[in-house]
């Protein structure tokens, strides 16, 4: 919910980032799992999907709370509203081999 920013995930997206499920979910929690590049080059292309409608579609590595690494595929896309104004930002992230 973009106007609100509440977002929603999954257990599995909790499960594969190494965060509590039990705990508030944040674009900031997920994206600290980045280098800095990569959370540049994310939140870059969250901000087109959101202004531009732009889908998009990545592969970066993450490292978890507990050392480990992985590289994780993220999609999304915006829906809007009769006026065109996006209302949600939806996706998917999962592990890639």
């Amino acid at each position: 919910d973009i106007a609100n920013d509440v977002p929603y995930w999954n257990p599995t997206l909790y499960d594969i980032l190494g965060l509590d499920p039990t705990q508030p979910a944040t674009i900031e929690k997920a994206l600290d799992r980045f280098d800095e590049g990569a959370r540049a080059r994310i939140q870059q292309m969250m901000q087109d999907a959101i202004e531009k409608n732009e889908p998009y579609d990545y592969v970066e590595e993450i490292e978890r709370p507990d050392g480990t690494r992985a590289k994780c595929r993220g999609t999304g896309r915006t829906t809007v509203d009769s006026s065109g104004r996006p209302t949600h930002l939806y996706g998917s992230f999962q592990i890639v081999d």
